[in-house]
């Protein structure tokens, strides 16, 4: 019985195998990226164009000048490089594995996709990753002083909720304002930021965001409660500001948190209800 069953395994491995090599080498890498290009608009409603995309050994692709759009006008991302391999030894352990890197945001991104028969596993790691050079970001000026790194860790059934953490960190200290369509605030020299992030039984636990300089220290905490749609998602958040000396480039943007000032200098908000209907208050 354990010979039927172990030949079984070869067989089916073996297949598998072969049919990645079929794939591999009688298909151009322009049809499968027209694959993708087409499932992509067809399933998700996004537009995915490339300047140059080909085949990279043993079982792989690699493109570059990617450009994604989604609903918004314009570029939604532009990828200088993606690549993305095919990891035959991952059958061995019952799964479908790939690996994904990629160059963006003058940043770099490395991932790894396993496609069990229950769940999808993925890991990810990303670096030097600068969000001011996202376009949506452009669109309303946003400036960020400091580039991020951090990992991103998901456990994802094909029934019921993801499991995960996420951690973020800034690579080194900067300086300057954070701003955005024209206002902004002067958090001093030296800023830094990091945040731990939870996925566990349906609820995005936010153990802790921070933000924070000479000037100014932002935080964010509390929990969602994921919905069947998005924006019925439940909220318990609580953003806090302490502004740790007073600048007077400041003022004007503090003065629209007056109503959530608990003590001089700190400010406390709480935000409830559904991502659809947000309740705001201070925090008593």
């Amino acid at each position: 019985m354990l010979k039927r069953i172990l030949s079984l395994f070869i067989l089916v491995f073996a297949g598998l195998m072969l049919f990645a090599v079929t794939v591999a080498i009688l298909f151009p890498a322009g049809s499968i990226g027209d694959f993708i290009i087409d499932n992509a608009k067809n399933e998700y409603g996004v537009k995915i164009k490339y300047r140059k995309l080909e085949r990279v050994f043993p079982f792989g692709i690699e493109a570059t000048g990617v450009e994604v759009t989604g609903q918004a006008r314009g570029i939604d991302l532009f990828i200088d490089r993606l690549s993305i391999k095919y990891k035959p030894a991952r059958l061995f352990t019952g799964k479908i594995g790939f690996a994904i890197s990629a160059d963006l945001l003058e940043g770099q991104v490395d991932a790894s996709v396993r496609l069990g028969v229950s769940k999808v596993e993925s890991d990810l790691l990303f670096s030097a990753i600068r969000p001011e050079l996202l376009p949506v970001a452009r669109r309303v000026a946003l400036s960020v002083p400091i580039s991020f790194s951090g990992s991103i860790d998901v456990i994802q059934p094909y029934k019921g909720c993801a499991e995960g953490t996420f951690i973020i960190d800034s690579d080194s200290g900067g300086s300057g304002h954070f701003s955005a369509l024209g206002f902004g605030l002067d958090f001093g020299n030296t800023i830094e930021a990091g945040g731990r992030v939870e996925l566990n039984r349906c609820r995005v636990v936010v153990e802790n965001m921070w933000l924070e300089g000479e000037n100014i220290v932002a935080r964010l905490k509390g929990d969602v409660t994921l919905g069947g749609r998005p924006d019925r998602s439940r909220l318990d958040l609580l953003a806090e500001v302490n502004e740790k000396r007073v600048v007077k480039g400041n003022r004007l943007l503090l003065s629209f948190l007056n109503s959530y000032k608990v003590t001089d200098g700190y400010y406390g908000i709480k935000i409830g209800g559904t991502a659809a209907r947000p309740i705001i208050r201070r925090n008593r």
